[in-house]
């Protein structure tokens, strides 16, 4: 009867945990946080906080367990590129919700509701001052945008790139006397036009458009 009841409790906090998860993706979905409508994400918030918690509740009682994660857990390499702090801090979140729900389900909800309630009440603000014709801040990515780059390489500055509005990342290499370029818009047009602008450049060695 007993571990009956402990495997119960065992396997509320893991579902309670993948519920919290998603509940978590909901919420920012619905504050425009569009990066986060696909399949992976999805599953990824349900089934990060399940397997912390899983994991958590297996090893908190055995030392020898916990040594061995541990040691099991440094010869794993996650190559994924993440793309700014935010998306960091999500899954940081997520794998706290998971440990929090092993300690204790109720402290669990209740770190789902103050992470829920921050989330809203940012975007409410921002929401506030938009209507004011303000914008206090952009909003987190342009998730859900595809993005269009444009790459250049020449043997000479541009001028006309140099303070280019889509302009993110310019590398000078003195040994080879080579000027990178990099331009990257939401709109294929706005690249189409940058290459228009600079077709006739001499100077450029190379110019890639990566869509």
């Amino acid at each position: 009867m007993v571990e009956f009841l402990i495997t119960n409790k065992f396997i509320v906090k893991i579902l309670a945990s993948g519920f919290f998860g998603f509940l978590i993706k909901l919420f920012l979905e619905k504050t425009n946080q569009k990066w986060l409508s696909t399949y992976h994400h999805t599953l990824t918030f349900i089934l990060l906080p399940m397997i912390t918690c899983g994991i958590t509740d297996s090893i908190k009682s055995n030392i020898a367990l916990s040594l061995g994660l541990v040691g099991a857990l440094s010869i794993v390499r996650f190559r994924n590129p993440v793309k700014n702090t935010f998306e960091l801090v999500i899954y940081f979140a997520l794998i706290s919700l998971g440990i929090i729900a092993t300690v204790n389900i109720f402290y669990a909800a209740y770190f789902e509701i103050i992470i829920l309630s921050t989330i809203v009440f940012v975007y409410l603000i921002d929401q506030f001052y938009e209507k004011k014709g303000k914008k206090i801040h952009h909003l987190s990515f342009s998730e859900g945008t595809h993005l269009y780059a444009l790459e250049i390489e020449s043997n000479q500055k541009i001028s006309i790139l140099e303070n280019n509005e889509f302009l993110i990342q310019k590398i000078y290499i003195k040994e080879n006397n080579k000027f990178y370029y990099k331009l990257s818009a939401s709109k294929k047009s706005d690249i189409n036009n940058i290459e228009n602008m600079i077709k006739n450049d001499q100077s450029i060695t190379r110019i890639e458009s990566v869509f």
